[in-house]
């Protein structure tokens, strides 16, 4: 989310730059890659495809590489970096268009009932879960670990309150 403070001595100007942030794709391009023909240049222009400028092997090479564009401004205008990229923002925005809002959409859990599993199932977490995710640990035996201890910790307990909740929640908007 971008905004611009109440406090701001230029408001407007500030409008004016986050909207041409996210309407004006060259903007945003020299903002989150560079320079054309000095951090990057086309490998095809035709199908938005760039590639370090000159004989640098990675954008980390060129001297300019913030790696924000998935920060600010609207992505959707970003050239695409690698070959299987190609086509992502059509189809990614397909896929926005089509999307179905969730049932549960506006659901706001109560945990009182069960904090204590809660916390226990945090701290299974902490130990179990991180470390496989990390690559830490052997994946079958992290993920027989990581269901064992999270059923000891009481997560079918929480899955039954949530469930409870959202069945009234649900219930409640009809």
């Amino acid at each position: 989310m971008t905004g611009v403070s109440s406090v701001s001595d230029h408001p407007e100007l500030a409008v004016k730059f986050l909207e041409l942030l996210n309407t004006d794709p060259v903007f945003y391009n020299l903002l989150c890659k560079g320079i054309e023909g000095v951090h990057w240049e086309w490998a095809d222009q035709d199908r938005l495809l760039i590639k370090p400028a000159g004989d640098n092997a990675s954008f980390g090479d060129t001297g300019y590489n913030p790696n924000t564009d998935w920060m600010y401004g609207n992505v959707f205008n970003s050239y695409y970096t690698d070959e299987s990229q190609v086509g992502a923002w059509p189809a990614t925005a397909k896929l926005n268009r089509n999307a179905q809002p969730s049932p549960v959409l506006g659901f706001t859990f109560d945990r009182k009932a069960v904090e204590t599993e809660v916390a226990s199932i945090s701290a299974v977490n902490q130990e179990y879960a991180s470390p496989l995710g990390g690559g830490i640990v052997d994946i079958e035996t992290g993920l027989t670990n990581l269901n064992k201890a999270l059923k000891d910790a009481g997560i079918e307990r929480v899955r039954d309150e949530m469930q409870k909740q959202i069945d009234a929640w649900l219930a409640a908007k009809v």
